[in-house]
């Protein structure tokens, strides 16, 4: 399939939603050390053939970063709630921040068909699953009530 599309003019490939392109029993199937290795080998082929890979993952910034530094591109999805935070509560502290460690290759989106994804610039899972902990009422298991 990519020979065809590099031969038919194709210069670039995305990869949407590649961060659960593997499926594995027992787990989230998200960004799985065997996804990390199927973008490598993905991306190999692709660059063989003259192709530029796009990658679409929302996930923690920090994998978006670790993302970066195996494809062409990746799409800078923590920049849309950065930068609105830095309008609504009149601070850039966080947004500059960013842009200081941000991928030089990530390309620049301010909406997407998935919306402004808060992910993106939140806690980490570990980090969730901690807060989780601290939000539950005694007796209950449930974070949320």
């Amino acid at each position: 399939m990519l020979r065809a599309l590099a031969a038919g003019g194709v210069t670039m490939i995305r990869l949407d939603a590649v961060g659960y392109a593997i499926k594995k029993p027992g787990g989230s199937c998200f960004m799985m050390a065997e996804t990390f290795a199927f973008i490598a080998r993905f991306a190999a082929i692709a660059r063989g053939l003259g192709l530029e890979v796009l990658v679409e993952v929302h996930a923690y910034f920090k994998l978006q970063i670790e993302i970066a530094s195996r494809v062409d591109w990746v799409y800078d999805f923590a920049l849309p709630p950065l930068l609105l935070h830095a309008l609504f509560f009149g601070t850039s502290a966080p947004l500059r921040d960013w842009v200081r460690q941000r991928p030089a290759n990530a390309i620049t989106v301010l909406d997407t068909h998935d919306g402004i994804g808060i992910i993106d610039i939140g806690a980490d899972p570990g980090d969730r699953a901690a807060v989780r902990a601290w939000c539950r009422r005694p007796n209950s298991t449930a974070w949320w009530k």
